[in-house]
């Protein structure tokens, strides 16, 4: 979305911008927006009011005729006869607005007049995503109301939801089914955009004359939320929940398993998008949410399936902080073991010690 000032002639000697104290409109949750709206004017003028506001949106919207039967990708959680064919809503995730100026005249000698602003980015903003069936999207809109009518200018930005439940952990899964066995290690189980994903698979097959193929993919799937109500003759109304769930494989690998190995190890690497979305659960945003799979299979040479094994991992964004953080704790951590070392260490040579002195006295 790009920035966009509305056309008024008779509003043309006054222009609108926002300065952001920030080279980047991509912002966290809790950070604070901070920023200067200038108002370039001509000649002195007076203002009924200048307001800055921040704005998030979630929208959803899909038609059941974009979902023909060749699209694999899509699949649907709802009775077509119950309910319409047209899904659309619409929610409102954040607004807040800053008056500036209020029945004021405004004239300066360099013509350009400037009023800062700042305001804080709530916890409950999801992150900015832009889907085939739906987005969720934040902006800056500024407003300068006068006797000769109103004039905006609208600045995208995109906001990243910030975690605090992060726990780093491997994650090690166990998957066999008809003499095929797939036994699985993750480094994690959350990870964070930009970071790469190491998966170690080892592949047990019953029938070592055989070549196999094994594939791994990183998942993301869309699901589209829409509430939706029908009357029906008698008066009675019902109630629908319509549920549109969309895939994308965003990564895939695939290695041959020769003749002659019962056993194999295969690694594999997945660099996540630094601009990736980011996991969304249990949120405000109910009629939009995201989460990734780890998909990994074992076919037969004409692609029939063996082995499936599906694991569910997140990817969470979370503050520099926490970082520094758990790596502090790590270093605690690894001083405190050596500690204990060293006193172990000493106990047992006062212990030795004790005990030959003690021998001396039973001895003696």
């Amino acid at each position: 979305m790009a920035p966009r000032e509305d056309s008024n002639d008779s509003l043309s000697h006054i222009n609108l911008s926002i300065k952001l104290d920030t080279h980047s409109n991509v912002f966290y949750t809790s950070d604070v927006l901070r920023g200067v709206v200038q108002l370039f004017v001509q000649e002195q003028i007076f203002i009924e009011e200048l307001a800055v506001e921040f704005i998030g949106t979630s929208e959803i919207s899909w038609h059941d005729k974009d979902l023909s039967k060749g699209r694999t990708d899509l699949n649907i959680y709802y009775h077509r006869k119950q309910i319409a064919k047209e899904h659309h809503e619409q929610r409102n995730l954040a607004f807040r607005r800053i008056p500036l100026v209020v029945n004021s005249e405004v004239y300066t000698d360099k013509h350009i007049y400037e009023k800062p602003f700042q305001t804080k980015i709530s916890n409950q903003c999801v992150s900015s995503c832009d889907f085939e069936f739906g987005y969720v999207r934040y902006e800056l809109k500024v407003m300068c109301k006068t006797s000769h009518g109103t004039k905006e200018y609208k600045q995208a930005l995109r906001i990243i939801q910030l975690s605090s439940d992060f726990i780093e952990r491997p994650l090690y899964d166990i998957t066999s089914s008809k003499g095929f066995k797939l036994q699985t290690r993750l480094e994690n189980s959350c990870f964070q955009p930009g970071d790469k994903i190491q998966i170690q698979v080892q592949i047990c097959i019953p029938d070592s004359n055989k070549t196999y193929r094994f594939v791994a993919q990183l998942k993301q799937y869309i699901t589209y939320n829409h509430h939706s109500s029908k009357h029906h003759k008698y008066g009675m109304v019902h109630d629908f929940d319509e549920h549109l769930n969309q895939m994308y494989i965003l990564h895939s690998e695939e290695t041959s398993v020769p003749e002659k190995y019962s056993e194999q190890d295969i690694r594999s690497v997945f660099q996540l998008p630094a601009n990736i979305t980011t996991t969304t659960h249990i949120t405000m945003n109910r009629i939009l949410n995201v989460h990734y799979e780890i998909n990994l299979l074992v076919l037969e040479h004409n692609g029939d399936v063996c082995l499936c094994q599906k694991i569910p991992i997140d990817i969470l964004a979370w503050p520099k902080q926490l970082d520094a953080v758990v790596s502090k704790d790590n270093t605690l951590r690894t001083e405190k073991a050596r500690t204990q070392e060293e006193c172990c260490v000493i106990y047992k040579k006062k212990r030795h010690s004790l005990m030959k002195a003690l021998d001396k006295v039973l001895k003696y």
